[in-house]
This record gives structure tokens, C-alpha cells and sequence, in this order.
């Protein structure tokens, strides 16, 4: 009798220990039976991987890019169709509200509006003396072409380029034109997001950069001169094209890596020998000014640059340019000085990171 109970004794616990020591199944460990359906986990990881790495890839980038300078080109064209109405418009207001002394009194005119009279005669004159001679030309040649056309030769060789045309479009299986498919390829919905996003996330960049200047401040480096407006706009423009820089130069596309090399240990300003002009290193961007989007990869880059970088978390910005003028190499950038739009005292700061930290304090 005690023999069986101890047998009976070992066997339970043998079989405590058995259900206690099974791990459980991979794929339902930590509620992930409704997520993976039977998969394997690292099945998950490896599509997890492959979508990243789609998402990522250099042809989306470039695809993306192009879709940005598409739309920065619509922007440029519309901002200047709004500058050209307006100006037709000051200019019609500015007619209309003409002093009176100016104007030449009633049933008199004045010398100065016989000669205009004169101007817009002669010009009216010679322009339809031109028309006229255009519009003769064009019959001349519409006339001729129209005879050779008619010409049992030239009818010959047309039918026999058509035949030769519809050969060549059976051996190849190609279309004919009246059914070929347009070359011109709309974007899809989910690339129009894509540039969206691009430009949300710039503006986004935008907003917490610190040192950006009021728009209406002046910036100027030595005779070099900008206002606030071009460099938020060049700054933007660094932010929107920093993934796929822009430029035909392969070498030299934007925004690209600036040389914020030291001054020299011998520069004419004691208080910068052995310096460098921003404390990090970051990339820049051409300043364009009084343009209706900046530079866009055409064009010259002019003399001076937004340069972005970080600083403790934070994003900055330093506009920087060459000075002949200052004592020292050439090729030394120096920091730009603003003078606000509306100033009190003397007015002018150095747009440094010292100081924008103050501020923004």
C-alpha cells in the first residue's frame, strides 16, 4: 500500500512539472495571435524590412524631387502673372488720378500730347506695315507649297511614305497614331502625398529654425545685400531639397556641405584668427533676391548663402558671404549683419547663434 502511493506521488509530479515547463506557441505569446494569423514572425520582420526599404529607395527620392521642382515652377509662374497684374494696375490708377494742371485743357491740347498723338501713329503705322508684310510672305508660301503639293510627283512620294509607314508600324506591332497611348504620365494620388509632405515637413522645419531675420531686415555682407524674405525663402528651399539636392552640375548641386573651415592664425581681425565663422558645420543654400521662389537648380547662385545647421537639438540658420574688404583670405565667409526694418538706436545685429539664443531665451 505505501509502495503504490509513492508510485502514485512520483507520476503527479512529473506531470505538474511537464505542464509547467511548456513554453507556449511563438506565434500566441503576448496577444500576437491576432496580428500575425498563423505567420511567421520572421516573416513579419522581413516584409517589415522589405517596406522600409521601398519607401527609402533612391528612385522614390528622385521621383519625389521632381514632383517638387514641378511644383515650384506652377508657383513661379503664377507669383509673377499676380506681379505683372499688379503692376498694370498701379499703372492704370496712376493715369486715372494724374493732376489736373497736367492734363491739357478742354478743346486744347498740349505740345506735349500732339507729340505722343504723333508717337502712336507712327508706331501704329510701322506695325501695320510689318503685319502686312508678314501676311504676304505667308501666302507666297502657302502658294508654292500648295502647288508642289499638287504635283503628280509629290503625290507619288506621299503615298509612298504612308505605305512605308504602315509596313514598318505591322512588323513591330506599334500603333497607329490615331491610337497611340499619350506619352505625358499624370502623377498618382499617393505621389501628389509624397509632395505634399515634402513641403508640410520644410515648413514644418521652417518654423523652429532659430536666426531667421524679420522679412522686411535687411542682411548685407559687405556690398553684398539681401532682405529677410530671400533668406527664409533659400532656407525653406534647404529644408524642401536637402533629401534630392537640385542643380545640372553633379559636383556642385544644393544644399550642399559648407567649408566652415577656421580663419587664419595670421587674419587681419585678431578676434577671429583660429576661429570658424558658425560654431557647427552644416549645408548651404544660394540667397536669390526678389525672386518668386528662389533658386530651383538654374541659373547663377549669387554671392551669398543660408546656411542651416544644429546646434544642441536645435535648428539654426546664419546667412554668410564672401567680404573683400575684411583682412583676411578671399575665400573666408564672413556672418551677415541685419539692420531690422524698424529700428530703434542704432539698429544693426550680428546674425549670430550667441545672440539668437538670447532671444529666443
Amino acid at each position: 500500500m505505501k509502495l503504490s502511493l509513492s508510485i502514485l506521488a512520483v507520476v503527479s509530479a512529473i506531470l505538474s512539472v511537464s505542464v509547467y515547463a511548456a513554453p507556449a506557441p511563438v506565434a500566441c505569446q503576448f496577444g500576437l495571435c491576432s496580428k500575425v494569423h498563423g505567420r511567421d514572425v520572421d516573416e513579419v520582420v522581413i516584409d517589415d524590412l522589405v517596406a522600409r526599404a521601398k519607401k527609402s529607395s533612391g528612385t522614390n527620392k528622385a521621383a519625389i524631387s521632381k514632383g517638387v521642382q514641378a511644383v515650384q515652377k506652377k508657383q513661379a509662374a503664377r507669383i509673377t502673372s499676380q506681379q505683372k497684374k499688379k503692376a498694370a494696375n498701379l499703372l492704370a490708377s496712376t493715369k486715372k488720378s494724374m493732376p489736373s494742371e497736367l492734363k491739357a485743357k478742354k478743346g486744347v491740347a498740349s505740345t506735349k500730347q500732339i507729340n505722343k498723338q504723333s508717337d502712336k501713329i507712327r508706331a501704329s503705322e510701322k506695325s501695320r506695315v510689318a503685319a502686312q508684310s508678314r501676311m504676304d510672305h505667308k501666302a507666297k508660301k502657302t502658294q508654292d507649297w500648295a502647288a508642289k503639293k499638287k504635283s503628280p510627283a509629290s503625290k507619288a512620294t506621299t503615298k509612298q511614305a504612308a505605305a512605308a509607314r504602315r509596313t514598318e508600324r505591322k512588323r513591330t506591332g506599334a500603333p497607329s497614331p490615331a491610337n497611340q497611348v499619350s506619352k505625358k504620365v499624370k502623377p498618382t494620388k499617393q505621389e501628389k502625398n509624397n509632395v505634399k509632405q515634402r513641403f508640410q515637413a520644410a515648413k514644418k522645419k521652417l518654423g523652429s529654425t532659430k536666426g531667421l531675420p524679420g522679412r522686411k531686415d535687411t542682411v548685407s555682407v559687405g556690398a553684398h545685400k539681401t532682405d529677410g524674405r530671400a533668406v527664409r525663402q533659400a532656407t525653406f528651399n534647404s529644408y524642401l531639397h536637402n533629401k534630392s539636392p537640385v542643380g545640372h552640375n553633379k559636383i556642385n548641386k544644393q544644399p550642399k556641405p559648407f567649408n566652415n573651415k577656421p580663419y587664419s592664425a595670421t587674419h587681419g581681425e585678431s578676434a577671429l584668427r583660429n576661429k570658424k565663422a558658425i560654431p557647427q558645420n552644416g549645408k548651404e543654400y544660394p540667397i536669390i533676391n526678389k525672386s518668386p521662389n528662389g533658386w530651383t537648380g538654374q541659373g547663377a547662385v549669387g554671392p551669398l548663402r543660408a546656411v542651416t545647421y544644429k546646434k544642441g537639438g536645435q535648428r539654426h540658420v546664419s546667412v554668410l558671404g564672401h567680404d573683400d574688404k575684411r583682412k583676411g583670405s578671399k575665400d573666408d565667409h564672413y556672418v551677415a549683419t541685419v539692420t531690422p526694418a524698424k529700428t530703434k538706436g542704432k539698429g544693426k545685429r550680428e546674425l549670430s547663434w550667441e545672440l539668437e539664443e538670447e532671444e529666443f531665451a
